[in-house]
């Protein structure tokens, strides 16, 4: 239940209105490591000292550099996906730690690419020798139910 004292209104009109950088529950100062969960069941986790969402900017801005990520960039084009804070305040070693620890007791079944993100077994995206293949919903639901038309 929400605490009457509180305007709720003016709490989402200072966030929105402030000129500083927006932040996700659960984020402070110092490193956060955050993730991205998407629809196909697929999450990157990422750390950044920058705002989580400055950072996802950064990951989807499409240009082929180090800040970017073609995993996140192709995932999010394709499908939705929820972006929450695991941890913050935390200094970059011990960021970059939980972030490989995340990555690395990803359940059986689930591929680790680049230290960075879990590619569940169900993922729409899928990855060939040529190119990344994409699918629609409907394609993915198909193929894993075993049904033809």
């Amino acid at each position: 239940m929400l605490d009457e004292s509180v305007d709720t209104h003016l709490v989402a009109r200072d966030w929105w209105e402030s000129d500083g950088c927006r932040l996700l529950p659960g984020e402070a100062d110092e490193v956060t490591v955050f993730e991205v969960l998407h629809q196909d069941g697929c999450r990157y986790f990422g750390f950044t000292g920058t705002g989580v969402y400055e950072r996802l900017g950064e990951l989807l801005n499409g240009l082929r550099d180090a800040r970017s990520s073609s995993f996140v960039v192709e995932h999010c084009r394709q499908m939705s996906y929820v972006v929450r804070c695991v941890a913050s305040n935390l200094d970059r070693g011990t960021g970059r730690e939980l972030r490989e620890l995340l990555v690395s007791q990803a359940p059986d079944g689930v591929a680790r690419i680049d230290g960075t993100a879990a590619v569940s077994p169900g993922c729409w995206l899928k990855e060939s020798d040529d190119d990344v293949e994409v699918m629609t919903f409907a394609e993915w639901a198909k193929m894993t139910s075993g049904g033809s038309k």
